[in-house]
């Protein structure tokens, strides 16, 4: 359920749901755009969303660990974390060919679509840099948040976390 409803979304955008108010004519939460600068930027005190979603957009982040901080210091106590991101594969054969296809074809097929080789080499790159799932796990511990769960999907091509604040 949790990644049907991250596939709903458009990629590399930080997203807020804002909490449901009894004024709300509708029971259905509101979703609000918005980007790094603005969570920076959201102050102490305004309304806390119920849940924090990014999708394919942590490894773009110059500080992860700042980032994790500010959501967990925007979300509502109880409020959750959610996270797709592309990961470490976990099988060694599917990994072989996951990087055949991310260093070969990715950059290839890029650069034949759009004339920019460049850009699509630094795709596969950060994917490569970006902390390992248990890593990156930890960091989200470490910020503050609990019952910090990583589900692979794909052999790990991409890992879903999710985290809460207590």
């Amino acid at each position: 359920m949790m990644l049907k409803n991250f596939l709903r979304l458009r990629m590399n955008r930080w997203y807020a749901i804002t909490p449901l108010h009894p004024s709300n004519a509708s029971p259905r939460p509101s979703f609000r755009n918005a980007s790094n600068l603005d969570i920076h930027l959201c102050p102490r005190g305004s309304p806390a969303p119920d849940a924090y979603l990014i999708s394919f957009g942590m490894r773009n982040v110059t500080n992860p660990t700042k980032a994790l901080k500010q959501a967990l210091r925007v979300l509502r106590r109880g409020g959750r974390f959610m996270m797709l991101e592309f990961a470490k594969v976990d099988n060694p054969i599917a990994e072989q060919l996951y990087d055949a296809y991310s260093f070969n074809l990715i950059p290839s097929i890029g650069e034949a679509v759009t004339g920019d080789r460049a850009s699509y080499t630094y795709l596969v790159e950060s994917i490569r840099k970006f902390p390992e799932q248990e890593e990156f796990g930890a960091m989200m511990e470490d910020t503050g948040f609990r019952s910090v769960q990583k589900e692979n999907l794909s052999f790990g091509v991409v890992c879903q976390y999710s985290g809460f604040k207590l």
